[in-house]
């Protein structure tokens, strides 16, 4: 008895996390029945849910070289998307869906079964993987839309109604004109001019930053300001230092500590390029930005 009330504990405690972040967490339902669609979710890095790039509750639209793009790299026609799988979320966007107590199977297209959570039971998410998909070029040169589609299929526990959910994602890459000196395509913040631009770490507790891709030039400085605690900024990709900068004055970057709220932290930008940066102890939960440098 004892067991199972820890068991209880633990999935209601699960669910409450999930249902936490769910909302600007990148959580793509897949477009199945409105009872269901929480089953099995698809999580997207870089892309906020509802928003411009989701399209019928499906439809992932990344253009090369935005903040959904994890390779961070304009004009090399692909995008990787950086997701995971996740079942059984108490999503604030679903308000239809209660999430089962468990799965009873939980089936996909191959290219994401190896981004499965660990256990079918409670609210639970896979570790993030990258999917790459690239823009079609056409022999005459014309780019247009690539695009992925990935099937999904969750059963819950005997005695739940609905029982099934099925799903389809589909990840396009968008080629991208900015990359070719042309009108931009995302909606990345851009403030020319400006000297100073600031980034706020953990707004409302919420594990992300706030804008996740900023563009400034040459010269320019950039203040990471923390509206909550427990949260560093680390240059580099995929968890590793690339020990460009980092909070709180761009020393030890392997070893640098987190930082409380109120705290800032500043960092000017003498070279142009595109510099990913990461927050360690959040990664996990796709909390990651980016500073496109101009010239």
């Amino acid at each position: 008895m004892r067991q199972r009330l820890k068991a209880l504990l633990a999935a209601m405690l699960a669910a409450a996390i999930g249902g936490a972040w769910a909302a600007w967490a990148g959580l793509v339902p897949g477009g199945g029945p409105q009872r269901s669609d929480c089953y099995v979710e698809l999580q997207v890095d870089g892309v906020d849910v509802p928003g411009p790039q989701v399209r019928s509750n499906r439809v992932v639209d990344c253009t090369d070289g935005d903040a959904c793009d994890a390779d961070a790299t304009c004009g090399n026609d692909q995008c990787v998307f950086h997701v995971a799988v996740c079942i059984n979320q108490r999503d604030a966007n679903l308000g239809a869906c209660t999430p089962p107590a468990a799965l009873r199977r939980l089936a996909a297209n191959s290219r994401i079964t190896s981004a499965f959570p660990g256990t079918l039971a409670g609210s639970a998410c896979g570790s993030f993987f990258d999917l790459t998909v690239p823009v079609k070029v056409r022999r005459n040169g014309r780019k247009q839309p690539g695009m992925l589609a990935l099937p999904a299929n969750a059963t819950a526990e005997r005695g739940t109604n609905p029982a099934r959910d099925r799903d389809k994602y589909v990840l396009r890459c968008l080629p991208s004109a900015a990359c070719l000196g042309g009108a931009p395509t995302t909606t990345t913040t851009t403030l020319p001019g400006a000297t100073m631009q600031t980034v706020t770490v953990g707004p409302g507790g919420a594990l992300r930053f706030d804008p996740q891709s900023i563009t400034v030039r040459v010269g320019d400085t950039v203040r990471w300001r923390w509206d909550s605690g427990g949260h560093d900024v680390v240059s580099g990709s995929g968890g590793n230092a690339d020990d460009r900068f980092c909070s709180p004055n761009d020393r030890g970057c392997d070893t640098n500590p987190l930082s409380n709220a109120g705290a800032t932290y500043e960092h000017t930008f003498t070279e142009a390029g595109t510099f990913p940066y990461f927050c360690r102890p959040h990664i996990s939960f796709g909390m990651t930005g980016r500073v496109i440098v101009e010239p």
